[in-house]
């Protein structure tokens, strides 16, 4: 697809496989001379050899076509969940500013990114993160704050990034871990 041989082996698996070709083709013509009464077995042992080595190289063909077209759906699958991943990172990016009126958000983590929902209150922020729901917020601080009143006031688990890429934000947890609730930041 991007007309690049990263592995340097293209060229060489093809003269590979037209060498075991010829090979197969002076093999089987060889055979029939060695074996063959007559001109007729002559020309029938090469033309079942030559049938044998066209269907070997299309079934070979299909395979590859089959690969290919595998290899081609797991690209455009791949594609599309990094545009989601990065869909879901400019709406974050769009709602969630320094000066945002709005400071709370609910969030779901999907597959490979965080999902931001709907406006909150600090209030019901909190009461998402009781309920063992993930919340987005604007700073650390808030962050830190709602994970605290959901955990009883007792001291939240902070945790950076996961992964180094889009998608994942550093976040808190209530005390101990103990509902699964995650409270996201972006400041």
């Amino acid at each position: 697809m991007n007309k690049t041989d990263d592995s340097g082996k293209f060229f060489a698996e093809v003269a590979l496989a037209v060498s075991i070709v010829a090979v197969f083709v002076v093999v089987v013509c060889y055979s029939a001379i060695v074996s063959s009464s007559s001109w007729s077995s002559f020309c029938t042992t090469v033309g079942n050899g030559l049938s044998s080595a066209w269907n070997s190289l299309t079934n070979g063909a299909s395979s590859l076509w089959n690969w290919s077209v595998k290899k081609l759906k797991a690209l455009l699958s791949a594609l599309k969940d990094y545009l989601t991943v990065v869909q879901a990172a400019s709406k974050i990016a769009t709602n969630v500013k320094r000066n945002s009126k709005t400071r709370y958000w609910s969030a779901t983590l999907r597959k490979n990114y965080v999902d931001l929902g709907r406006k909150l209150t600090y209030s019901q922020a909190v009461n998402e993160v009781k309920k063992g729901k993930s919340v987005f917020t604007v700073t650390s601080a808030e962050a830190k704050a709602v994970a605290k009143a959901a955990g009883n006031n007792k001291k939240p688990i902070q945790h950076p990034k996961h992964k180094n890429t889009i998608g994942y934000y550093p976040h808190y947890h209530p005390y101990k871990h103990s509902n699964g609730a995650h409270i996201w930041y972006l400041f």
